[in-house]
């Protein structure tokens, strides 16, 4: 189903389903209202109230857009840290561990990017230590050192491949220290 499509519940009513970027026809966006948290809180509210757990679930945490995008994914890419957190807080109490691993921690969007490599590619510090402080809490060394840190794109690119095209040296630096201390404490290196 495409951003904005209407779908018919059960009961017959047609209604919007909030797709990643979109709220209803009232035009909320959630690059719109990325900033402005109590307007998402609101909409996690409404949504709660008139979802499925599933809806809430599919169309809503991990839905994706046109470009492959989750809503994790932009607020990554655009920096907003507030609703990067609000959306860990929701996937935690939502989804199960497999989910959060492989759709949000792990997820890749339509060019196989995580929110990682959108983070460090955009060059948003605070965004890419906050994810691997989750990927730290929630992936096994393995998978944060295969999966996480050396996750590529449809490139076969890292994330380091597109911050050095962008000489973005404080985000490379970010990037190679936070494994190595963290692959450390864990024994490996």
């Amino acid at each position: 189903m495409g951003m904005g499509q209407r779908r018919t519940n059960p009961k017959g009513v047609k209604r919007y389903i909030f797709i990643s970027q979109e709220w209803g026809n009232n035009g909320f966006s959630l690059r719109n209202i990325a900033a402005n948290t109590v307007a998402l809180y609101d909409m996690w509210e409404c949504a709660k109230e008139n979802l499925t757990k599933e809806e809430l679930n599919c169309e809503l945490l991990l839905a994706i857009d046109s470009m492959g995008r989750t809503a994790w994914h932009n607020a990554a890419d655009k920096g907003h840290i507030e609703v990067l957190e609000t959306l860990w807080e929701w996937a935690k109490e939502e989804l199960n561990t497999d989910e959060l691993k492989n759709n949000l921690l792990l997820g890749k969007d339509y060019k196989k990017r995580t929110a990682s490599h959108r983070a460090a590619r955009m060059g948003k510090i605070k965004e890419l230590l906050k994810l691997w402080e989750w990927a730290k809490q929630e992936l096994t060394t393995e998978e944060l050192h295969n999966r996480f840190r050396l996750a590529t794109d449809d490139k076969e690119q890292t994330d380091r491949h597109g911050v050095i095209e962008k000489g973005n040296t404080e985000i490379l630096q970010v990037i190679c220290d936070c494994p190595k201390k963290e692959l450390n404490t864990r024994g490996v290196i």
